[in-house]
This record gives C-alpha cells, structure tokens and sequence, in this order.
C-alpha cells in the first residue's frame, strides 16, 4: 500500500526539492518524492491514522530549506500528536512553528488547545487572547475561541512557576551617589553612605491553587516567595506572600477576594509584617481587550519599635490595567493606579499616582521583546524640616525658614518625589533545556526628589531562567 502512495506522488518537476523515502519493496527500498508531494503523503497517511509512517516523512521535511514546507511539515507534526491525544509532545512542535512564524494564527490556535488538553489553563488562554488579535479570524472562530478563554477560566485548577539567575545591581544601598552632601547640620554638610554595588543570586517562586466547589464558585490560594542574596549579606532581601479567599467566576471574568499576609527580612533579620484584604477581578472586554483591575488595603507592622512608630500604618492602593491584542504576536498594555500610605508619621504618609506603558511581541528571531516604562509621582502630607547654614543656602527651595539662632535656621519643606522606571526584556519563545525558559532583563530607575537626599538611579540586569509546570 505505502509503495502504491508512493507512485501516486512521483515528481513532476525535476527542479523540485526532493527527499527520500523508504518503502517496503526489497527490490527498491527508497525512492525520492518532491518535498509538496511528501507533505500530501503525508496527510494521506494521517488521515489513516498511520501516524509512525507520517512522522517519519515529516520529520525529513522539517529539516527543509523552504521555510513554507518546514512549517508545514512541523504542524502536521504537532496535528498527529494531537489525534493521539499526546498534547506535551504537540505543544513543542507548534512552539517550534511560531518560533518561525509567530504570525500563523492556525499554529497559535492548535497551541491554546493543546495546553488545554494539557490543563495549561492559563497559559491556553494566553494563546487564544492572542489568536483574537487577527482581524481576520471570521466571527464564528472568533465566537468559539472566546467560548474556550470562558471554558479555561472556569477550569483552572493550579499553576506554578520558578524562576532564578544572576542580579548584577548598581545601586544596593539606594543612596545618591558615591561622594554626596545629603544632609546640612549647625557643623556643616554630612556626608552620605556611599553607593555600593553587588551581584546576587535571585530566585523567585509562585504557586495559585484553584478549587472549585461548583461552575461559578471556588477558592483561590497563592503563595509566593522572592529572595535575593548578595555577598554582601546585609542586602539579602526576602519576601514570602500568602493569601486565601472565595473565587467567583461568570462567562467572561472573574472576581477574588482574598485576605493576605506577607513576611520580609532583610539582611538575615526580620523587618515587617504585612496583612491585609485584596480584590482582583479580570475579564475579557471585547474581541482584543483584555482589562484587569484591583483594589487592597494593608497593614505594615515593623518589628522594630521605632521603624514601627515613624512606617508603620495602613496602605490602600487601587489599579486598572488594560491590554489590548495588536495582532497575533503583539499586544500594548496600560496602567493607571493610585495609592495612599496613611502613616503613624504625617511627613511620610503620601498619594502616589502611577501611568505606565508596555508592549510585548514575539519576533522571527524565536525570541519575544518587551518594553516597559512607568512613572510615579508622590506627594507627601507634611514639612519636612531641615537644620541649615544661612550662607550656600538658596530661600526658594524652602517653603519657610525660621532663625533659630545667628548661625543656623530651621527651614520647611513638603516633599515631592518623580519615580520613573524602564525595563526591556529578551524572552526565548522555545524551551530549550529541560523545560527552561531563559531570559535576560534589564531596569533602569530614576528617582527624583526636591530633597536631595532622596534622590538615587540604579541599573539592574536579571539573567534568568524561568520553569513553568
């Protein structure tokens, strides 16, 4: 039977890219078939479910300098893994197809349905939020892809992830500069810490349980945990996040409310506890927008007295970010939030208003890009005083000056801080060792402040690695 296929697709054209096949006829074990020619067989054969002899066929095919066969034959590749119901092995290969061709809405489509044939929830509806950027997809597809983002959403169960690499950091200490006069006394200019710079090792971990006691009803837990440790240990810096509570679901979004406590240490010694109340809630808008948005509200408690007398206090914070899908491989993002620090201290309680950016997309390159860029401006509740000189000393950066004596005045001011960031991120689109995403990430930020010694930037790259399971 194979020898017959085999005759049926003899080339046409002797200029055609061929490729060689064996058959079962001991009188002439190969034959050589057109690369077109090799792809028909090979449906032919799929169709018949005869899916070891179709992949043998196709995997020559990948190796094709024609881009348009290699694709071809790579998703028919993944298409067979999926009649056999083996989505693992079908994920990689249309992976691999939008690795090529990150604009092959078919590929992006059969990749969401095998992670949900995997219970990849999340990372299907992913694929199918990005499927609804072609403007093209006719209008019942575009129907039935939403029905599959509604019928994810309702069955996530859980999703982790860990991530860990190398932080090189300019800027440890968060201090202005190396040789800085931060502070003006009755004896003259004091000296800020230097900058200190280090590289640490970074590891980051996320766990989200989803149990559902009925179709729009459950519970939803998080736990997470964020730690960077540096030679010089008295930055090491961790953070372990937990949180609990009821998980409402409807056809298109989704609503939680959850309770949280979070624990931090610096330096190896414990620094603050936080607990507080969160709502998230998520949903798909239209076609190409997707919204998210939250409020919360926490209480900080400082293990140290006086830490707890001057930053102890609640922190309300509110925030809605839209996203909408360019095309099939892009998407441009936005984010507007606003949040209060009510603080046992008048002169550091303050609203903070923040606007960002970003934009991700994935390239032929068989890597994704993305860009991101935020500012913060922060205004402070109360004067800040200041002990100064009267000479070196300008009247109009103060907002009132009282002369305590002939040599020293104390002067106000109420606080005013800029926070600009900007982070671009290289992503690998395949997976290429065991399971590992790796990814370089660079920051940049900028903090600008009418006290001077509040002022500081800081560069920051991030060589990560990042598992998903």
């Amino acid at each position: 039977m194979i020898k017959l296929l085999l005759l049926l697709f003899l080339p046409l054209f002797a200029h055609a890219s061929t490729i060689t096949v064996k058959t079962d006829n001991p009188e002439k074990p190969t034959i050589e078939i057109t690369e077109e020619s090799g792809l028909a067989l090979a449906s032919r054969m799929l169709a018949a479910e005869d899916y070891r002899n179709a992949r043998v066929i196709l995997n020559h095919l990948a190796e094709s300098s024609n881009a348009e066969v290699r694709r071809e034959a790579l998703f028919m590749i993944g298409m067979s893994f999926i009649s056999q119901n083996d989505p693992r092995w079908a994920i990689k290969f249309f992976i691999m197809v939008l690795a090529e061709d990150p604009m092959a809405t078919r590929a992006r489509l059969e990749l969401g349905k095998a992670y949900f044939m995997n219970r990849e929830f999340d990372l299907a509806a992913e694929n199918f939020r990005m499927a609804l950027g072609d403007r093209d997809l006719p209008p019942e597809v575009a129907k039935q892809v939403e029905d599959m983002i509604a019928l994810a959403r309702k069955n996530r169960n859980w999703n982790a992830h860990f991530g860990f690499g190398l932080v090189p950091d300019s800027n440890l200490n968060a201090t202005p500069g190396d040789n800085y006069d931060c502070i003006m006394t009755i004896f003259g200019p004091m000296q800020c810490e230097k900058r200190q710079t280090g590289v640490g090792t970074r590891i980051n971990t996320g766990f989200n349980h989803y149990l559902r006691f009925t179709d729009t009803f459950g519970l939803r837990t998080t736990v997470q945990f964020q730690g960077t440790a540096y030679e010089q240990s008295k930055f090491n810096d961790y953070i372990l996040f937990f949180a609990t509570g009821p998980r409402f679901i409807f056809k298109g979004s989704e609503l939680s409310v959850q309770p949280t406590i979070s624990r931090r240490w610096i330096g190896g010694e414990a620094l603050l506890t936080n607990t507080g109340l969160r709502a998230d809630y998520s949903a798909d808008v239209a076609k190409q927008w997707f919204l998210m948005t939250g409020v919360s509200a926490t209480k900080a408690e400082y293990d140290d007295y006086w830490l707890n007398a001057t930053y102890g206090g609640w922190s309300y914070a509110t925030y809605v970010r839209p996203r909408y899908m360019i095309n099939q491989r892009s998407f441009v993002g936005a984010e507007f939030g606003y949040s209060r620090d009510d603080l046992r201290t008048g002169w550091n309680s303050s609203d903070s208003f923040t606007y960002g950016l970003d934009y991700f997309i994935e390239t032929r390159s068989k890597f994704g890009f993305a860009l991101s860029v935020a500012q913060t401006e922060m205004f402070f509740d109360a004067k800040h005083n200041y002990m100064v000189l009267p000479y070196g000393q300008s009247d109009e950066q103060f907002e009132q000056c009282v002369e305590i004596s002939s040599l020293v005045y104390e002067c106000y001011m109420r606080r005013r801080d800029t926070i600009n960031t900007f982070s671009a991120s290289v992503i690998s689109n395949e997976s290429n060792w065991l399971g590992i995403y790796p990814s370089l990430r660079y920051s940049y930020l900028k903090r600008d402040s009418n006290i001077p010694m509040r002022t500081y930037d800081s560069h920051r790259i991030e060589i990560l690695g990042t598992y998903r399971f």
